[in-house]
């Protein structure tokens, strides 16, 4: 072989070099590096880590990145990545979900494959995380990256509670006592406070997980 065909130039495109991502810009240090799970929310492009007072509350406008930290046989940390993706989130959210997702496995040197989830199709897996009991709550949590939103008083909110396959579902109600039907358990959301009321003919089950739920986020 000649020294001119070793030496064959690249083409273009294969020249091309990927420019570097910074990914302490986007992940802390110490995320993936303890078994436990982490939740991060796509706000204005990116990846916003969560208290774990939020894991397993999904807004339906709302794009999430799940991360699964455990020890396998060897002794090794092991991973798992999700991308959960609300039913009314807008494009920018779901695209980011999923870029981030991929940039999370990056930032762990992660051989696993990024999962998609979808609002009401989520796997067994994915629930278990949260012991099968996801919360969805109507709305978004955060705006999205193409508008700029002004910060206003959000009103009070009172939503209907119900249970779908052991998960809570929260549905938007009229804030008015006509909406106050004795069957159901209802959640007032102050923004400061959750407060919650039982209707006399409602289920026992269900009074306590609306109970546990707001005990814990007032906490």
């Amino acid at each position: 072989m000649c020294i001119r065909d070793r030496c064959k130039s690249k083409r273009w495109d294969e020249a091309l070099e990927k420019p570097a991502i910074d990914y302490s810009e986007l992940f802390d240090p110490d995320v993936g590096q303890l078994p436990g799970v982490t939740v991060f929310e796509i706000e204005n492009f990116l990846p916003n880590q969560l208290e774990e007072v939020f894991h397993g509350k999904f807004y339906e406008g709302d794009c999430y990145i799940v991360l699964r930290t455990t020890y396998d046989v060897a002794g090794n940390l092991d991973w798992q990545i999700y991308y959960w993706i609300g039913e009314h989130a807008t494009v920018d959210k779901m695209a980011c979900a999923a870029i981030h997702a991929v940039n999370l496995r990056n930032f762990l040197g992660a051989n696993c494959r990024t999962i998609r989830e979808e609002m009401n199709d989520e796997s067994d897996e994915f629930l278990d995380i949260f012991n099968q009991d996801i919360i969805y709550v109507e709305g978004g949590r955060t705006p999205s990256g193409f508008f700029t939103i002004e910060e206003v008083h959000r009103p009070p909110r009172l939503y209907r509670v119900s249970t779908v396959a052991k998960r809570l579902n929260f549905y938007s109600v009229p804030l008015s006592l006509n909406s106050l039907d004795p069957r159901f358990v209802f959640l007032l959301d102050t923004v400061e406070k959750l407060t919650v009321w039982y209707g006399e003919r409602s289920k026992m089950v269900l009074r306590t997980k609306a109970r546990l739920f707001a005990e814990k986020k007032n906490t």
